[in-house]
């Protein structure tokens, strides 16, 4: 400990300071702050784990796993303060009792919160509790709901159907890193698709009589969200739970958001130098406003994609194939986010993601990072837009989307509407 300072202000130790006090904790002997009553933070810790959680002798016990799980933290002052909150204390004195077991599917009866899927990640981490997609079970439990409380009304048979074979064989298959995004479109579908059959169920007008009228005079009164519906119109025809005839519309922007050059090259330059904004927040706004990268993506890079090139010493990006080189600045900035993560304090020091979350073994929520981009005035939609539509009229749309994982289609599109048209350049290479 270096609790003193000397004359230069630096700091020394209690020797070097004339501090008098014995800063040795009474148990283990380390020279830490003391905590209580003699004892440092990460005795007291471990004092009221077992307090709490009453493990037996056995090495095996998970709940002797768990205590040493929550007392190896980093950081124990924070598992402490944890631990003073009313559902986390809640939480760990129904494990001590033997009330719940340490397993997913216990943890699933309890009430949803965030002192249960914080304990969950943590034992996932530490390999207590085997890997589970949280956004994939969270869907699931939900969809059970929702299905559930519809019961027998118009059209549950096949909002099951495309719930199930749709969406949920769907989201199964796809990598952890996109279920987040896919789940999200999931729920918002099938609660239209609800809605919308609810409103053939209002009109007294089953599925073998449904016209292009009723999709046309459902659409109108109502807000944009309606159009969500038409992904499962759409599945319905296709396996004739619906007329053949009728069609849904596809819901047309009427406006896009834009930032000119100047307004992204300030916040581009503010990311870059700004040392009052958090690091991490930063190097976000980077990845947004010059790599025109989803927030989706931006939250699950790990940090093992950002890579030294051994032969040049340029630093690579793993966002698509091949890797994605970065020049200072913004390298620089990459590699401090790399070595200098938030959010390592309680359990999560071995962490592989680049944006570490405070829940052990996940990263940021691409919600958390929405809202710190927002409060610097940074518009998600209008920043992918800007960057992409700067990066198409500089580089073959092609090559723009193999290096920042984007389909064609879509890098084609943006170099139309920027003007620029690509269609031609192995020709003018051959020339």
């Amino acid at each position: 400990m270096l609790p003193g300072r000397n004359a230069d202000g630096d700091a020394v130790c209690v020797d070097c300071a004339g501090i008098p006090l014995d800063l040795h904790c009474h148990r283990c002997g380390h020279e830490e702050e003391r905590y209580r009553a003699g004892l440092c933070a990460r005795c007291a810790l471990r004092d009221d784990l077992h307090t709490v959680l009453c493990p037996s002798d056995n090495a095996e016990d998970p709940r002797r796993l768990l205590l040493e799980a929550l007392a190896s933290a980093a950081r124990p002052q924070s598992v402490l303060t944890w631990m003073r909150g009313t559902q986390a204390a809640a939480l760990l004195h129904v494990i001590g009792a033997g009330e719940v077991e340490l397993s997913h599917s216990d943890l699933d009866l309890l009430p949803a919160g965030r002192a249960v899927e914080h304990l969950r990640a943590l034992a996932v981490h530490h390999g207590l509790l085997p890997e589970r997609d949280p956004h994939l079970a969270r869907f699931e439990r939900w969809l059970g709901i929702v299905l559930v409380r519809r019961g027998e009304q118009l059209g549950h048979h096949q909002l099951t159907s495309f719930a199930r074979w749709h969406h949920l064989r769907r989201v199964r298959r796809l990598p952890a890193h996109r279920t987040a995004a896919a789940v999200r479109s999931a729920k918002q579908e099938i609660t239209v698709a609800a809605a919308f059959l609810d409103y053939l169920s209002s009109q007294n007008v089953d599925l073998d009589s449904v016209s292009q009228r009723h999709i046309d005079s459902w659409l109108a009164p109502g807000p944009t969200t309606r159009y969500h519906a038409r992904t499962f119109v759409v599945w319905a025809v296709r396996n004739r739970h619906l007329p053949r005839a009728i069609e849904f519309p596809h819901r047309r922007a009427q406006t896009q958001p834009t930032m000119d050059d100047q307004r992204r090259l300030e916040l581009i330059r503010r990311c870059l130098h700004d040392d009052h904004i958090a690091l991490n927040t930063r190097v976000a706004g980077i990845l947004l406003l010059v790599y025109a990268q989803p927030l989706v993506r931006i939250a699950a890079l790990r940090c093992d994609d950002v890579v030294v090139d051994p032969d040049t010493g340029l630093t690579l990006i793993r966002l698509g194939e091949p890797a994605t080189p970065v020049p200072e600045p913004f390298a620089s900035v990459l590699h401090q986010q790399r070595n200098n993560r938030f959010n390592l304090n309680t359990g999560t020091t071995d962490s592989p993601w680049l944006f570490p979350s405070t829940r052990a073994g996940q990263h940021l929520r691409p919600g958390t990072i929405l809202d710190k981009l927002h409060a610097l005035g940074i518009d998600r939609k209008a920043a992918r837009v800007a960057a992409l539509e700067h990066l198409v009229t500089r580089t073959p749309p092609t090559v723009v989307a193999t290096m920042l994982g984007y389909s064609y289609q879509v890098t084609e599109r943006y170099a139309a509407k920027a003007g620029e048209n690509y269609a031609g350049y192995p020709t003018l290479l051959g020339e």
